[in-house]
């Protein structure tokens, strides 16, 4: 994974780096709040304790967050959770699942909305000048493109991503691997494997999946 998104300046500019900045810190906040919301709804107040239900997303991001932001272009963020608290035996994968869920949602929101720009400038629109189309769509698909590729990555099965935790719910024997005496450079070396070697091929499923759907929707 890297910055090699702001290739796409020369085709839509500055709002394009604007939209990526506002989409990423937006969407990996609301990603952590979701986890958040969740965990609080079942029984866990830890993140309220803590003061991570915010919109803040420096609370989320810490120095390693805005660290991944600088080298790759997304930033990650953490939420505090207390797994003893949650209540029901699958809490923990209920809590994992809603941040991956939270970019889906925002995915299509700005799917329909780069469709309806497509849409609005192929039957040009006369109170809407052709200019301010071309960057809504760029902020519009920016978002979709970002909230889908956050979505597929957090679920690989991989710890400490939020699939990962799901597979330690439902597998006790991948759970135990993972909070063993080699569990934390399992995970760091499974994750910097996906990154280095999967990582441009999420960014490119990200960017096929989204363009494919705006253009469904937008009947092109």
């Amino acid at each position: 994974m890297g910055w090699w998104a702001v290739d796409f300046y020369n085709s839509f500019g500055q709002a394009f780096l604007v939209g990526w900045v506002i989409w990423a810190l937006l969407s990996v906040t609301l990603h952590e709040l979701a986890h958040g919301w969740v965990a609080e709804r079942l029984g866990d107040p830890t993140p309220r304790a803590l003061g991570h239900l915010t919109v803040n997303p420096l609370t989320h991001l810490g120095p390693l967050g805005i660290g991944f932001f600088v080298l790759c272009g997304l930033p990650c963020g953490a939420m505090p959770v207390d797994q003893s608290r949650l209540r029901g035996r699958y809490g923990m994968a209920q809590v994992a699942f809603a941040g991956p869920m939270m970019n889906a949602v925002l995915a299509l929101i700005c799917i329909v909305a780069a469709a309806i720009m497509i849409r609005n400038g192929a039957q040009g629109d006369p109170r809407v000048s052709v200019a301010m189309i071309d960057k809504l769509y760029a902020f519009a698909a920016t978002g979709a493109m970002i909230n889908t590729v956050l979505a597929i990555f957090n679920l690989l099965p991989v710890y400490p991503l939020d699939g990962g935790r799901v597979l330690m719910t439902f597998s006790r024997s991948y759970a135990r691997l993972m909070e063993g005496e080699h569990g934390f450079l399992i995970s760091l070396t499974l994750l910097l494997v996906l990154m280095f070697l999967l990582g441009g091929l999420v960014w490119g499923l990200g960017l096929v999946v989204s363009q494919v759907l705006i253009d469904l929707l937008a009947g092109r």
